[in-house]
């Protein structure tokens, strides 16, 4: 058929896409060069303080994301539980409307687990060499086939992302391998992929494609640093603590909603249930009394005793679930020793990593209000104080 043969041939030569590109990555030639559609300003603006408005995350942070991942490729740094993860997911679809897969980094990982591997399985009985690809692959390959199969609908995901958390656990440049150079390179991005079979190895990286990693700053076990030259290939975001009092009050808000949320979904207890007892007067005070322990924590009184943790807001959520669901559960549970068994199981352990002196111990444990005993003792055997 001379159409048909034509309508190839226009494919090989860029000017259309194909669908048929897990086949024959040479294809991924024809969705090279699609860019990212950007949002008018007047939307972008609503969507951002609508992202603001639900993570208690500054705008400024979001826009900063949003201009990185045009540029290219970022990084987001921060304290535990700050949303890192789920911000990048949430920014990817509402901002961009592209789908977000993930993965999580390890220590093990080589350039097989990124790029690709040869490797034997079992077919009809008899061992056979077969190509595997790593993460990057495989995502840019769906990254090609979701570009081409959605240039005409727009309401369906433009492209497909990696997400890599946690990515200065592994070796950033032993894993990465061939990549590494893509990253670096604004023309003509191509990967040879050495496991793959002949003459199906060379496969185009679109200009639509990104990576976003995430990266814990607080707990520096277990981590490897990044090269100045690996550093260079991606614009870094921090995700820090809210801080304002306005996204703090946000926080405050966020933090029981969703502990009551989850509370609601994990257990057969109704949502209005969960709420009225949360608003009981006592509760209420309680739930203040947390905050303040948390606001001591990241902030220190102002006087004495300095900032000893930054404590992420899922962290809360995660306190605040534990209070409630103790006094749902149990009737005969006073409030304060509630406070105290939620904030002992569920935070005081990190204490035991953090690097501060004696005279920041002392100060902190001197700082918390008597009634909550229980915490401060926990606190002095954590830090090993005996009075």
């Amino acid at each position: 058929m001379p159409e048909q043969v034509f309508l190839d041939q226009l494919e090989k030569e860029g000017f259309c896409s194909t669908t048929d590109i897990e086949n024959d990555y040479s294809m991924s030639l024809t969705v090279q060069n699609d860019r990212l559609s950007l949002l008018s300003k007047d939307d972008l603006k609503k969507r951002v303080e609508e992202i603001s408005e639900n993570f208690a995350v500054a705008t400024e942070s979001i826009y900063s994301i949003y201009y990185g991942l045009i540029m290219g490729n970022i990084i987001l740094e921060g304290p535990p539980g700050t949303g890192k993860t789920t911000l990048a997911k949430v920014i990817s679809e509402e901002l961009f409307n592209v789908r977000l897969v993930e993965s999580t980094a390890n220590i093990e990982w080589t350039v097989y687990d990124l790029v690709g591997r040869k490797t034997l399985e079992i077919v009809d009985g008899k061992e056979q060499i077969v190509p595997e690809n790593g993460h990057i692959t495989k995502t840019i390959i769906e990254c090609c086939q979701q570009i081409s199969s959605h240039e005409e609908n727009q309401l369906e995901p433009q492209a497909e992302w990696l997400l890599i958390d946690e990515i200065n656990r592994c070796k950033i440049d032993r894993a990465f391998g061939e990549f590494f150079t893509v990253l670096g390179s604004a023309s003509n991005q191509s990967i040879v992929l050495s496991h793959q079979y002949k003459g199906n190895q060379k496969l185009y990286v679109p200009k639509k494609f990104r990576i976003i990693g995430t990266m814990n700053s607080v707990d520096k076990s277990y981590v490897n640093s990044f090269s100045q030259a690996f550093a260079r290939r991606f614009h870094f975001v921090t995700i820090d603590i809210p801080k304002t009092e306005e996204t703090l009050a946000r926080e405050k808000l966020i933090t029981l909603n969703t502990a009551v949320k989850e509370i609601s979904s994990l257990t057969s207890f109704n949502r209005q249930i969960i709420d009225t007892k949360s608003t009981e007067v006592e509760v209420s005070t309680a739930l203040d009394k947390i905050d303040s322990i948390i606001h001591l924590l990241r902030f220190g009184d102002g006087d004495d005793c300095p900032a000893i943790l930054s404590v992420g807001t899922a962290q809360i959520i995660d306190i605040k679930k534990a209070f409630l669901l103790k006094l749902l559960l149990d009737d005969e549970t006073e409030i304060l020793s509630a406070i105290v068994w939620a904030i002992s199981t569920k935070l005081l352990a990190q204490l035991d990593s953090t690097i501060i002196s004696e005279d920041a111990q002392l100060a902190f444990i001197n700082a918390i209000p008597r009634e909550l005993k229980g915490i401060k003792e926990d606190v002095q055997r954590i830090w090993g104080f005996h009075e």
